[in-house]
């Protein structure tokens, strides 16, 4: 299944029948998941969209969402398996930031090498605060 507007009128239906307010809604897809979109002639047509997507060549927000592309990445990026994607549309209050040590940083001279040796340290992940405001949506990126 590719990403349409029908699936994210699903979602969006999903969340609000969880009681999620229709403010700050987020989408987190990559580019195979945007290209299904501008596929969606009810994405991009005038005929159903004030926003013309095809004429910029993207897709900032629809049906609510506002959209956030993850680009490939080689350290990781969304959960992927057999170019099934693992996408997620959220409320923003929804998830969180969770500090385990804050930004900490060091400036040192080291003499044996004759320079400074500056280091960063941040422990810090994601947390689900409200799991009624998160769905996941998975969709094939090369349909």
């Amino acid at each position: 299944m590719v990403l349409t507007s029908q699936s994210l009128r699903s979602t969006k239906h999903r969340l609000s029948d969880q009681g999620v307010p229709n403010t700050e809604l987020f989408a987190v897809i990559e580019a195979g998941g945007l290209g299904g979109l501008l596929a969606d002639e009810k994405a991009t047509s005038s005929d159903y969209q004030a926003v013309k997507a095809l004429v910029s060549g993207e897709i900032n927000s629809l049906v609510g969402f506002q959209f956030i592309i993850l680009e490939t990445r080689a350290e990781g990026g969304l959960t992927e398996a057999a170019n099934v994607v693992d996408s997620w549309f959220f409320q923003r209050p929804s998830v969180g930031l969770a500090i385990g040590i804050d930004m900490k940083t060091e400036i040192n001279y080291v003499p044996e090498k004759t320079s400074w040796l500056s280091n960063g340290m941040l422990k810090a992940g994601s947390v689900v605060r409200d799991e009624g405001g998160l769905v996941k949506v998975q969709y094939d990126k090369t349909a």
